[in-house]
């Protein structure tokens, strides 16, 4: 009876110090192509998109506002985050623990 409390325990607990704390179950090829396309479709689109809205406001005189420049700016970061960031991410992304990293 106590064996199988502390075996229930340890799969609902998740210490990063104790090897085995957590039950590490793969996904199947299939949902991880899924997950992989969808974080890929997410990069791309930032960094396109936050592209187009560079172009569109630093292009066209009449759109020269100072929170324009503001949208411009925060579009730039974003651009940066989805360029260098959001594919490492995804490429570090282990779908194969289920724990939470702390």
């Amino acid at each position: 009876m106590v064996n199988d409390f502390s075996q229930a325990e340890a799969v609902e607990l998740c210490y990063e110090n104790v090897n085995g704390s957590c039950v590490k179950t793969p996904y199947s090829p299939g949902p991880r192509a899924i997950l992989y396309a969808i974080l890929g479709l997410g990069a791309v689109l930032a960094v396109f998109g936050n592209l187009l809205v560079m172009i569109a406001i630093l292009h066209f005189k009449q759109l020269h506002t100072p929170t324009n420049f503001l949208i411009a700016s925060l579009a730039c970061a974003d651009f940066l985050v989805g360029v260098t960031v959001m594919p490492f991410s995804t490429v570090s992304f282990s779908p194969d623990e289920r724990c939470p990293s702390f």
